[in-house]
């Protein structure tokens, strides 16, 4: 039994992509904090980069690959925490950092306000910046070129580029490698990862899962049960999560990787609060793997292997 329970409530940043997408109006561009252009040195600012690599089930139902998707991205910012810099990267497997720091056994609920969005003042500014050509090679497959992408023009002081691939079968993939040539803003890096194993899901609640969703009863435990690893190399991460337009609640466990879970019934209940109200809720198992390198332009750079498994809930 998962039995350490702790509770966490913030505002998020995701509130602004939703509200955005919900209204036919876009806000105005005023100032330029975008990659080629000045940014005040008395702000203080940090910097970092991610690498996230995500494997999943193929998204055909009984099909033989598996999903292989890679993002990347390298900031500069100031006024922003880093925990709303990712909400605007809006990446469903990029690690919750707070989340990471969770010991084996104990759980976290979390509950998110989307309604009111977060005022981080008129020197805040989030650049996204250019690490020039970006490639992920396969070991006896050639390499491919992740693809640049502008992040939209949605904010004033948000701007910039991101890389991305997908599309690739993860079933046939062994050591891969993500390495970048460089620019002025980001200097030549190269990181290599192992492949991990997806923590195929056996059952939910005591039932097999035989499809891409199943049912719960919410007033009780939640016993669940995966494919285990023995790797001492990778974390494992359990997330019951349900969103609404302008919510998000969702347990968050850390357990040992022996297939076997039970979630608590409190958390259980505090999801099931929001999930029986037409809330779209998700069960993921993530098995984690982390590697730190180099990168001239950030003072931290992080890689992440993510293998996950999933179902919707009823």
């Amino acid at each position: 039994m998962l039995s350490t329970l702790q509770h966490r409530t913030y505002t998020s940043t995701a509130c602004v992509f939703v509200a955005l997408s919900m209204c036919s109006f876009i806000l105005a561009s005023c100032a330029d904090h975008g990659p080629d252009g000045t940014v005040d040195e008395a702000t203080p600012a940090s910097r970092f980069g991610m690498l996230v690599v995500t494997r999943t089930p193929s998204p055909v139902p009984g099909g033989a690959t598996d999903d292989l998707r890679v993002n990347a991205f390298f900031v500069r910012h100031a006024g922003f925490q880093q925990t709303q810099v990712l909400d605007l990267m809006n990446l469903t497997d990029a690690p919750d950092q707070l989340l990471l720091g969770l010991e084996v056994g104990s759980c976290q609920v979390t509950e998110r306000d989307l309604s009111s969005g977060i005022d981080t003042g008129m020197d805040s500014y989030v650049d996204l910046l250019d690490a020039g050509d970006v490639r992920l090679v396969l070991s006896g497959r050639g390499s491919a070129r992740l693809r640049r992408r502008a992040f939209p023009d949605l904010f004033s002081n948000v701007g910039g580029v991101t890389y991305e691939t997908s599309g690739i079968d993860g079933a046939t993939v062994g050591t891969l490698q993500l390495a970048g040539r460089g620019s002025r803003q980001i200097g030549q890096f190269s990181v290599s990862l192992n492949t991990v194993p997806i923590p195929v899901l056996h059952s939910v609640g005591g039932q097999p899962v035989t499809s891409n969703y199943a049912a719960i009863d919410w007033r009780e435990p939640l016993s669940l049960q995966w494919a285990p690893s023995q790797s001492t190399q990778t974390e494992t991460y359990i997330e019951l999560a349900a969103l609404q337009y302008d919510r998000i609640v969702s347990l968050s466990c850390r357990a040992s990787d022996t297939g076997l879970a039970t979630l608590p019934r409190a958390g259980v209940e505090a999801v099931g609060e929001l999930a029986q109200q037409d809330a779209t809720v998700r069960l993921s198992v993530r098995r984690i793997a982390h590697q730190t390198f180099d990168a001239t332009g950030v003072q931290d750079a992080d890689a992440y292997y993510v293998a996950r498994d999933s179902v919707f809930l009823k």
